[in-house]
């Protein structure tokens, strides 16, 4: 598996890309963007250096792949298994308050609020220097098995499972497997979304998906997708004889169509996010969160959030939220679908849909029973899932 530690900007000077133009973009001002493609050029380069841009065939400008290419759609493995298991745990309305250890993970999943949780991490690390080890230049040590130039592999990002030393040190995880060995001796802030909420974003977001800009090269690759299994990766690209990139079967199928193939593309992620909150739904050591927490009230959730990680005292408390505030999402932000769409008709398509109403309802429930449980416990905004 691959590991990454986070690099400064800066570093890509050093590294010769001949994939990004460096004077251009290495001497621009430090936008948040192009920070993170670095990051996954980096996370490739470690692999092979000797690519070079001719070598990822990317797709750049408009979506140009004819209607005529696409194979009639069906919703065939979406109808055939469930999304999701129905989840059966019990919530308890009281567990102990989580025991302060010197090591705090954040893990999340694809359209989770990845982006959020890696600035995060970097503000943690300067108020918890004492007491969070420092690996990296940033502070923490983002962990990610993820490629997103062409190699033999379907997938630009694995579900991660290797273990590391969770009781040290400050960690973020993104695409954690359902068969991470977890660790009661951990704090782990564990990032959420409701999966039609999940799918609905990811839809519109991989949609937009048409250059190379954003740190997604994989959705602009033929036959490439992100953390799918192989089912569902031959489920979507069959539709076009494995000659389309993601982005371009997305634009080319009507919204009801594209919907059912981005829930299909991410219900890997899915899985593996829900049979996390049904493992650790009683687990001290967890806070489960979700970006609703923040637009519902991001100074509240940062004072759960720190009070879930051992900062009791008021004064600390409004001194930190008070340094978060630049963490706030903002709505020009290109990985933030929220309130830009009308997806009414789309969110009621998948809330109805027989193979995931069902699981919905049970996951609601575990979740809206956990939330209610942490706002008791740590003041958590109040939320319905």
């Amino acid at each position: 598996m691959i590991g990454f530690v986070a690099l400064p900007w800066l570093a890509c000077l050093s590294l010769g890309l001949d994939v990004l133009n460096t004077e251009t973009q290495c001497m621009n001002d430090v936008e948040d963007e192009r920070e993170l493609l670095v990051s996954m050029l980096q996370t490739k380069i470690r692999l092979d250096p000797s690519r070079n841009r001719s070598d990822y065939n990317l797709t750049v400008g408009p979506s140009s792949l004819p209607r005529s290419r696409l194979s009639t759609l069906d919703e065939g493995l979406l109808s055939t298994r469930p999304l999701f298991q129905k989840v059966e745990v019990s919530v308890k309305s009281l567990i102990p308050r989580a025991i302060d250890y010197d090591g705090m993970s954040t893990f999340c999943y694809h359209k989770t609020g990845s982006i959020f949780s890696r600035k995060l991490n970097s503000a943690i690390s300067l108020h918890f220097p004492g007491n969070l080890t420092s690996r990296s230049p940033e502070g923490y040590e983002f962990l990610i098995d993820y490629e997103s130039f062409p190699t033999t592999r379907h997938t630009a990002g694995v579900f991660w499972m290797a273990p590391f030393n969770v009781t040290n040190g400050q960690h973020h995880v993104e695409g954690v497997s359902a068969d991470f060995p977890f660790s009661s001796r951990m704090n782990l802030v564990h990032w959420y979304r409701d999966p039609v909420s999940l799918i609905l974003s990811a839809y519109r977001y991989h949609r937009g998906l048409t250059a190379f800009n954003i740190g997604e090269g994989w959705a602009s690759m033929e036959a490439k997708c992100a953390w799918c299994d192989k089912k569902s990766f031959d489920f979507i690209f069959a539709r076009c004889g494995y000659n389309c990139t993601y982005a371009d079967l997305l634009n080319s199928l009507e919204e009801e169509a594209g919907v059912h193939i981005e829930a299909v593309h991410s219900s890997a992620s899915i899985k593996h996010m829900v049979s996390n909150v049904e493992r650790w739904a009683n687990e001290p050591q967890v806070l489960t969160l979700s970006m609703e927490h923040l637009s519902k009230d991001f100074n509240q959730t940062m004072r759960c959030l720190f009070d879930f990680l051992g900062v009791h005292d008021a004064a600390s408390l409004t001194n930190i939220v008070d340094s978060m505030q630049n963490l706030r999402v903002q709505h020009a932000d290109p990985h933030n679908t929220d309130g830009k769409f009308d997806n009414s008709q789309l969110q009621l398509l998948l809330d109805e849909h027989p193979s995931l109403a069902e699981p919905l309802a049970s996951v609601r429930l575990v979740v809206n029973k956990i939330y209610e449980r942490q706002a008791q416990m740590y003041g958590c905004p109040a939320l319905l899932s």
